[in-house]
């Protein structure tokens, strides 16, 4: 038997005796002003339509989570990340009262935030996975992570968006479209999904069979992407292809069907083999048919209570074109849908849950988990001249958002019992895999092994004069390695490539590629965690550091003492607190948000 089955052995029997379970699967069972006005609703505000919420269903809330916990979660919410060791220790020392609020300050403004919650804006516009010929993804989230970074007015960075025209060089944006091959009824499936909460997917081909939404409703509403298209941008003799995005002049329209009728576009499609391709000439006629139409008000609890305007009627400029057209729709005070289904987003990404559920498909029999504070977040962030960055931090600061998450069993949201689908308890959940990745060389301290590695190699470069060893150079190095290594992690742990936000589910492949994978084994040899906590003097301070590395928190009584047990029968070595480590990246307290 060799070495790395005998480690693997121990590590293993290390982990059940810490009495810590392997990473699991969820368990069953278990009033309206002018935008840019000054805010009105606060976190006490919104904590009072919790209250009112619970007490109308006879529940009592959890009790406040520790500073430990808390911390974790904000920290994986709003960054993407789990806290390193020593700002958690700085932070349980701090004994101020408004310790938690200076912190989502601080969470928020820092780069991690824009990085996190662009990434997370990517994937639920494009997926995954999408990588095309003709569309750069790396160029596209940089653009939204910047609009982050920025603090673009919500609207703005919608507007931008679904406005974008040339090529990814000239404009990043484009490539939205560049990702769906401008094909009107692509496009607009997740832009009503997204930024309107309203799934008409199931109405391309047909009626839908369960809700009021009509085929022709999702034609009208496709149309508005109906003229616009793609062509090459460059010479046909270069070797990389450059696609732009235009749009083509109405008036060109009535053109295009004199020459697409039902009957010649029959013709045509009898020489062409490809069977996608007369799909999409027949979906392209059919939109450019039809009427560019804005989505009616669903029947629904939802919308009980129209969304107040601004004084007046909202006065639309003459738009430069349809997809112009739809965004001053979209985005105007008053729209039910916009503002509604965005802060319902943001509150799912904080929380794990909506308000409403599903967050992306309003239906006419959805209910509201808190009755009226879905309109108070939509308002405000009308108000605010939709600050997106603010929003957030509203709902971080709630108390809601500070409850204990009771036993941390992580649970789908079709599993959720009531007190966690009314949020008085937090909705333990499991990490994303980007989250679940980062939290790794977070707490394997790989991540700050790199960065100083880029630096001495910066220093080096300087003084031999060799630009391949500059400090750009190894962090383009290691940020390829990093890409490539997540890339294989999404894959085990996400088999959707459309996802917007695939949970962590714990099967087996996913639980044994966390114990055999070179990326755990590697990080915990290289990253600076182990390195740091030998350094201490006790066998109780390296197991103290190791435990707030990777659970962000001390170990109780009994984790202790199952530890020094295990240290001394195998020695006071790194190989013991490797293994310890091990364990604990291993929990599923450490995969989960709680």
């Amino acid at each position: 038997m060799t070495r790395l089955h005998m480690h693997f052995i121990a590590s293993f029997a290390l982990l059940l005796s810490l009495g810590t379970a392997l990473i699991a699967a969820p368990q069953d069972g278990a009033d309206g002003a002018r935008p840019g006005t000054a805010a009105r609703l606060d976190p006490a505000a919104i904590d009072r339509y919790f209250a009112a919420a619970w007490k109308s269903a006879g529940v009592v809330p959890q009790e406040s989570a520790t500073d430990a916990d808390w911390l974790r979660r904000a920290s994986l919410a709003l960054n993407g990340v789990i806290p390193s060791a020593e700002e958690m220790e700085h932070f349980l020392r701090d004994t101020s009262p408004d310790k938690r609020e200076r912190k989502v300050d601080d969470l928020l403004a820092r780069p991690e935030f824009a990085e996190h919650t662009g990434g997370e804006w990517t994937r639920f516009l494009i997926g995954r996975q999408a990588q095309r010929n003709r569309f750069d993804r790396e160029a596209f989230e940089s653009w939204v992570v910047e609009q982050f970074a920025l603090n673009t007015p919500f609207h703005t960075f919608v507007e931008k968006l679904l406005t974008a025209s040339g090529t990814q060089e000239q404009n990043p944006a484009s490539g939205f479209f560049l990702r769906y091959e401008s094909q009107p009824k692509e496009v607009a499936a997740p832009v009503s999904k997204v930024f309107l909460g309203v799934d008409i997917q199931c109405a391309r081909c047909h009626d839908h069979k369960y809700e009021q939404w009509k085929q022709h409703e999702f034609n009208d509403f496709a149309a508005y992407f109906a003229n616009t298209e793609q062509r090459r941008a460059n010479d046909r003799s270069e070797p990389r292809p450059e696609f732009e995005v235009f749009d083509r002049p109405d008036a060109k329209l009535a053109g295009y069907l004199k020459k697409n009728t039902a009957k010649r576009l029959e013709e045509r499609a009898k020489n062409i083999k490809n069977p996608e391709v007369v799909e999409r000439m027949k979906e392209r006629a059919d939109v450019t048919l039809a009427t560019p139409t804005p989505l009616r008000p669903l029947e629904s609890g939802v919308f009980a209570t129209p969304m107040p305007s601004s004084e007046g009627e909202v006065s639309f400029a003459k738009p430069a074109t349809r997809r112009a057209a739809l965004v001053q729709w979209m985005t105007a005070p008053g729209n039910p849908y916009f503002a509604r289904a965005v802060t319902n987003r943001i509150a799912a990404m904080l929380f794990g849950y909506g308000i409403t559920m599903p967050i992306d498909d309003f239906r006419s029999d959805s209910t509201l988990a808190i009755p009226g504070l879905l309109d108070a977040l939509a308002v405000e962030f009308e108000r605010s001249g939709y600050n997106y960055r603010e929003m957030a931090g509203l709902l971080a600061k709630t108390k809601a958002f500070g409850l204990s998450s009771g036993d941390g069993v992580p649970q789908k949201p079709e599993q959720l019992d009531e007190e966690a689908k009314i949020f008085a308890r937090y909705p333990a959940r499991p990490m994303s895999p980007e989250q679940l990745f980062d939290s790794l060389t977070r707490a394997t301290g790989i991540d700050e092994a790199a960065e100083k590695r880029a630096k001495t190699m910066k220093e080096v470069g300087k003084r031999v004069g060799k630009k391949a060893m500059t400090g750009e150079a190894a962090a383009q190095m290691y940020g390829k390695l990093r890409d490539q290594a997540l890339r294989r992690f999404i894959s085990t742990f996400d088999d959707d490539e459309q996802g917007e936000s695939i949970d962590f589910e714990g099967t087996i492949p996913q639980a044994l590629m966390m114990m055999n994978s070179r990326i755990v084994t590697e990080s915990m040899q290289r990253g600076l965690t182990l390195t740091r906590a030998l350094e201490r003097a006790s066998g109780n301070d390296r197991i103290d550091a190791l435990y707030l590395a990777a659970l962000s928190r001390k170990p109780s009584t009994d984790e202790r003492m199952k530890a020094l047990a295990y240290i001394r029968k195998n020695g006071d070595k790194r190989e013991s607190f490797e293994d310890l480590l091990w364990a604990l990246l291993n929990s599923a307290e450490f995969a989960t948000v709680h």
